[in-house]
């Protein structure tokens, strides 16, 4: 036997129950659209703000190597500089001045025995020595080094005794001695006889 249903209560009833179940599902449909919408919105305010703080720190960070370069460009001018006057330096030690070359001659014309106690030079190369020894045999080997033109290179021209002094048992001589740069053999010149 079938069961009967008897509904009793009034039909707006029924209409205002639909309604309310209707109601409850558009509260329900847009809570799910608010709270979607929120947490789409929240992502891509995040996203911004991450992406926003991650080109801050790229640009700082670009800044920091312009500086860089910009400090590396000014370090290398000065490197360049610094470059030029060590080769300028470099050519100027390379070629030996006309002082240093008589002076160098001239130590190595001073025998063993003697010892050199002032040397200077004039512009017209012109060289004043002061030598001073104790033994005359050495006193010799030095005139005769002066006036030998193998040992003195044809560079001396000439040699001048100035002073000879006696003091105490050493014999201090001063001398002027002609100096060429340029000796008869590189010029091609017939070499002057020396002079005492």
């Amino acid at each position: 036997m079938e069961k009967i249903n008897i509904n009793l209560l009034p039909e707006e009833f029924l209409i205002e129950k639909k309604l309310g179940i209707k109601r409850s599902l558009y509260l329900r449909i847009s809570i799910i659209v608010f709270v979607a919408v929120l947490i789409i919105t929240s992502s891509i305010l995040l996203l911004r703000l991450t992406q926003s703080q991650s080109l801050q720190a790229l640009e700082g960070d670009l800044d920091g190597k312009r500086n860089s370069i910009t400090s590396m460009k000014e370090n290398e001018s000065a490197v360049f500089v610094l470059k030029n006057r060590l080769d300028k330096i470099a050519q100027i030690s390379a070629k030996e001045s006309v002082p240093v070359q008589g002076y160098n001659l001239l130590s190595s014309i001073v025998p063993p025995g003697a010892s050199m106690l002032a040397f200077s030079m004039t512009k017209e190369n012109l060289i004043n020595a002061t030598v001073e020894t104790s033994d005359t045999s050495v006193l010799d080997q030095l005139f005769d080094n002066l006036l030998d033109p193998k040992t003195s290179k044809g560079f001396i021209t000439a040699v001048k005794l100035e002073n000879i002094k006696l003091t105490g048992g050493q014999i201090t001589v001063e001398m002027a001695i002609g100096y060429n740069n340029k000796p008869a053999a590189q010029t091609g010149a017939a070499a002057a006889p020396l002079k005492i």
